[in-house]
């Protein structure tokens, strides 16, 4: 920085601190509002002094830089601008500034300066101070350092920015977008000019970008510097770019890849294509590369480069390019290529693909069919079997398409598999139903690799002497010929294994059924049945055992009924064991009775007659025991005539008058105690005409309710309800008695018709027109009016108050001063 401008911003320092503290002496200072003037605002320069006691002050002269400006005489207490004043009076208020006070309306920059306020007393008394007035900076003004008239990429580049004028000088930065240079060069001068230098290397990416330039004092508002802008016109070499990255095209198709090209200037001269490095035989402009046919050898990494008359640029980026194309199969052997195995050797089969992109699916084939689970290129048996013989082939498959390998076939040789088969086998068991002396007869079928050439027969595993050949006839059987028979086969491998057995036994049906318990058993509703149900019987082959609840299976294959839970009324009667086989069955039974207290078979029964009608009430309920006592009651009071047989009680009612109709109760007790519930019978009238239309209807219309009340009409001998219709004919209430509450609007017309309904039909109507009253806003308690003559008669009455004390009390005066009168005179 220089040292004229370190002298400059001393200046201001001096000038900041210095504007409402400078004095000279200890009774005279200068204040400045504001404390920096603005460039065409006002200032106000207030003089303040203390003279010494006594002392009184005969004029004050205000200097500029030891220039006067005007003297103020305590005499006629006018301003006098002195000759030769720096400021003009123009550009001063002499007439309404505070007496001691410079007050300049309108300030420019020749301002600035040192200020003195001379008070004269008969000694002199001075204040000083310094003025710095703000001035805004210029625009700012950008000189670029071009060589022969153009930038060129990585040319060092220096641009100078000034802004002139300013006091302070102004602060200027370069900005590139939101970026600030730190390392641009920043000097100031005395005369007010701010200048910032920055070099730097242009690129490519500046081209047709503006460099800020930002000139800011504290003339400014805060973060409102004035701006200028250079847009840079840079020439750089062509910049290619190929789009999309990557792209995968199948095997024989075609595709074209696109170079796009971005240059200054854009006389493209030569454009180069490029394969994993080698340049390719392209026409000298072709920004599209052309591939018809493309094979595999194809695929590789491709990029583009282009000359322009500056030079050839850099590479574009990479662009991959895939040829898928159709898995190519082969299946191998590994290790020793012998196609013959023997059973429980180990095998691998290799499934080689070659394809593009690579396989990501194989799966395996074994005699034509798909080998659930084998989805990797190694197929591996580790222990062959039978089963195992037979061709492989294994598919690969790629996002192209799949393909099938060659084939292989694999022969395994394994030891004899003997079946045992009979005429009268069912699952490998001879079931003899017959006496003895039948005949049985049975085949050995060998299945074996290489064939087998001999046959040997067991009987309880002892072999058989004698028997060779693969048929062989058990005749006259008896029960010591009972047992297990079996067969082997025999090959140059050795003995195989035997075969499934072949039983001879003698069967029977079921028989000797037994049952625990074999009583009936009894048990309270709600109670658990203490005991489980077992059953029992001899047979071959042993039996199977359900229990069965009538139609119900309770106990499928077991022997044993176990119960779970209380039991309830509807589980009681007949659970039957049968056990059964091949040859027949036998079937038990233990009956069960739920013992419960008596219910009402319909809980609430209703009856209809007229008078002169004789009508039998019927009371039936469900009970066990059976054996019920009833008991029947009307208004509180017993029935004492009562025909009970069993289940079932009934009354005789006359009907006589209105009053006989009413509601009965019916309740049974067994020895577990009385039902819950009575059993209730209703005796109804039966209905002669229409219901009658109620009677004296009334309302009470409010804002937002309705209520009806009127009175029954004569009954008509059927239970009838009412209702209120709107004479649209939408139900607006219903009550067993003409009673209503309805939900209503305000100030609204409301047509209603109420009527009575039985089972016969409905009543005439009743019709009302009812008008609902609208809400009305709360009422004071009086009128305005009203409340002011109150006021007024409360002030009047306090008033004829206070002149009835007044009077009392100048009344009791002069009664006093007669009394001291007369007392005086008394004393005389």
């Amino acid at each position: 920085m220089s040292i004229c401008a370190i002298i400059t911003i001393g200046l201001f320092l001096s000038g900041i601190f210095a504007g409402s503290t400078a004095q000279r002496g200890d009774s005279a200072a200068i204040t400045i509002t504001p404390a920096e003037p603005l460039m065409g605002g006002e200032a106000v320069l207030s003089c303040n002094f203390h003279l010494p006691e006594g002392e009184r002050w005969l004029e004050v002269t205000w200097k500029k830089d030891g220039i006067g400006i005007f003297r103020l005489s305590r005499k006629d207490r006018k301003k006098t601008v002195l000759r030769g004043s720096p400021i003009p009076s123009g550009r001063m208020d002499l007439e309404n500034a505070p007496e001691h006070s410079l007050h300049i309306t309108s300030v420019e920059p020749q301002d600035s300066g040192r200020y003195q306020c001379i008070v004269g007393y008969g000694d002199d008394m001075y204040g000083e101070t310094i003025m710095n007035v703000l001035v805004p900076p210029s625009s700012p003004i950008i000189t670029p350092s071009i060589e022969n008239g153009k930038i060129v990429e990585r040319d060092l580049l220096t641009l100078t920015c000034e802004s002139l004028n300013g006091s302070p000088p102004a602060n200027v930065t370069w900005w590139f977008g939101e970026q600030m240079f730190t390392n641009a060069t920043y000097t100031m001068d005395e005369m007010g000019t701010g200048k910032s230098v920055i070099t730097l290397k242009a690129q490519e990416y500046q081209n047709g970008r503006p460099f800020i330039c930002k000139a800011w004092n504290r003339a400014l508002p805060e973060n409102e510097p004035i701006v200028a802008e250079l847009i840079a016109d840079i020439l750089f070499t062509p910049r290619a770019t190929i789009t999309p990255a990557s792209e995968d095209v199948i095997e024989g198709q075609s595709i074209s890849i696109e170079c796009s090209l971005r240059g200054r200037p854009s006389d493209y001269r030569e454009v180069q294509w490029i394969k994993d490095g080698t340049v390719l035989d392209t026409p000298q402009l072709a920004q599209t590369l052309e591939l018809p046919d493309v094979s595999r050898t194809s695929s590789g990494q491709y990029r583009c480069s282009a000359q322009n008359s500056l030079s050839w640029g850099p590479q574009s980026n990479d662009f991959s390019l895939t040829v898928m194309y159709v898995p190519s199969v082969t299946l191998l052997l590994e290790g020793l290529n012998i196609t013959t195995r023997k059973e429980g050797d180990q095998i691998a089969l290799q499934c080689i693909v070659d394809a593009v992109p690579e396989a990501n699916a194989y799966s395996w084939s074994h005699a034509g069919v798909t080998v659930a689970g084998a989805d990797q290129p190694i197929f591996g048996i580790n222990s062959v079997v039978k089963d195992s013989r037979g061709i492989y082939q294994c598919t690969g498959n790629n996002t192209v398409a799949s393909a099938m390998s060659n084939t292989f076939f694999l022969d395994v040789e394994y030891l004899p598999r003997a079946a045992l088969f009979s005429e009268q086998a069912v699952d490998g068991v001879v079931t003899v139903i017959e006496s003895e002396g039948a005949t049985v007869n049975a085949t050995c079928v060998l299945d074996a690799n290489p064939p087998s050439d001999q046959v040997q027969w067991f009987r309880d595993g002892v072999q058989i002497t004698g028997e060779e050949s693969a048929t062989v006839s058990v005749a006259g059987i008896t029960r010591e010929q009972a047992g297990l028979y079996t067969c082997k086969g025999v090959n140059s491998l050795g003995v195989g294994e035997a075969s499934s057995s072949v039983q001879l036994i003698v069967q029977y049906a079921p028989e000797q059924l037994q049952l625990m318990p074999q009583e009936h058993v009894a048990v309270a509703e709600g109670q658990k049945i203490p005991v489980s149900f077992t059953c029992s019987a001899e047979s071959v082959p042993e039996p199977q055992y359900n229990w069965l609840y009538g139609e119900e299976i309770l106990a499928e294959n077991s022997a044993t009924l176990q119960f779970e839970g209380a039991i309830t009324r509807d589980r009681k009667g007949m659970y039957s064991c049968q056990a059964a086989n091949a040859l027949g069955q036998i079937t038990g039974a233990v009956e069960v009775s739920v013992l419960y207290h008596p219910s009402c078979v319909t809980p609430l029964s209703e009856y209809v007659g007229k008078i002169g009608d004789v009508v039998v009430l019927r009371c039936e309920v469900d009970a066990s025991p059976s054996q019920v006592e009833f008991r029947w009651t009307v208004d509180g009071e017993e029935v004492s005539e009562h025909a009970d047989k069993e289940l079932v009680s009934e009354v005789t009612v006359e009907l006589q008058q209105l009053s006989d109709f009413k509601e009965y109760h019916c309740q049974a007790k067994n020895k577990l105690g009385t039902g819950v519930e009575p059993c209730v019978i209703q005796l109804f009238e039966i209905a002669t005409a229409l219901p009658a239309s109620p009677v004296d209807c009334d309302y009470i219309a409010l804002p937002t309710s309705i209520n009806i009340t009127c009175k029954e009409g004569q009954a008509a001998g059927s239970q009838q309800h009412y209702v209120v219709l709107s004479r649209a004919g939408r139900e607006m209430a219903r009550s067993l008695h003409p009673d209503f509450y309805i939900v209503a609007e305000p100030q609204k017309l409301y047509h209603l018709d109420v009527l009575a309904v039985s089972g016969l039909g409905n009543s005439s109507r009743v019709s009302l027109s009812i008008l609902t009253p609208s809400i009305e806003a709360p009422k004071p308690l009086m009128s305005q009016a009203a409340l002011i003559g109150v006021v007024i008669a409360a002030i009047i009455i306090v008033f004829i108050i206070i002149i009835v004390i007044v009077f009392l009390s100048q009344k009791k005066k002069k009664v006093n001063k007669a009394n001291y009168s007369l007392r005086e005179g008394e004393r005389k």
